[in-house]
């Protein structure tokens, strides 16, 4: 529990600490009404809350849907309909250009100062919330099959498309990653590339995390 799970910048954040950040994120979801089989997308630069926020979209059973913080628009508004997204989970650097395609009430702020009119904030929902999941939350429901993430192409020959990533095809892809580096519970993973990226995620993160 108290073994480091990730670090950034010059913290280290313990598994124990991710594991509540996960719980009270999870919590915050379910207390404004997400559930199990819901899309929520994700639009931040790479950020501890990142990771955490898609601890608890797996932790409930919800599908993360992962969107470039660059992307504004028609290619936004594009993404989100073909993700099928209700609320989108934005970092405040990212709002202004966010809020002119997305209603307020679709969205929830987070990062420092994340206090804006109209709009959520995931501090403020996370501090009113519980360090273990809540008690009538599933554990875990995902299966292997099931849908659990969304992730855009560049886009080069057109607008970005949707690629379907499976319980069964991270794991399989992290655990391919850990494999092939010869990764072991020892080992650091430096992470240069986006997560929103496939790289970055499934293999990076999701291979510094099966090891």
């Amino acid at each position: 529990g108290h073994d480091t799970f990730f670090m950034w910048s010059d913290m280290a954040y313990s598994f124990a600490e991710a594991n509540v950040r996960v719980n009270r994120i999870a919590n915050a979801l379910d207390k404004i009404g997400v559930k199990q089989g819901d899309h929520v997308g994700i639009m931040m630069d790479n950020h501890p809350d990142y990771l955490a926020c898609l601890g608890a979209f797996s932790r409930m059973g919800v599908v993360g849907v992962l969107l470039n913080p660059g992307v504004r628009g028609d290619v936004l508004e594009h993404a989100l309909e073909a993700g099928e997204v209700g609320r989108l989970i934005v970092a405040e650097n990212h709002l202004e250009g966010v809020l002119e395609v997305v209603d307020k009430d679709r969205l929830i702020v987070t990062g420092p100062g994340s206090q804006h009119d109209g709009v959520e904030s995931l501090e403020d929902l996370v501090s009113t919330t519980s360090d273990t999941l809540a008690a009538h939350l599933p554990r875990n429901p995902g299966r292997p099959e099931d849908l659990a993430l969304l992730m855009f192409t560049s886009g080069t020959t057109g607008l970005p498309k949707a690629a379907r990533i499976s319980n069964r095809r991270w794991f399989m892809a992290g655990t391919a990653s850990a494999a092939a580096a010869g990764l072991n519970p020892d080992d650091t993973v430096y992470c240069t590339l986006p997560l929103y990226h496939a790289t970055g995620l499934l293999l990076g993160a999701g291979g510094a995390l099966v090891s």
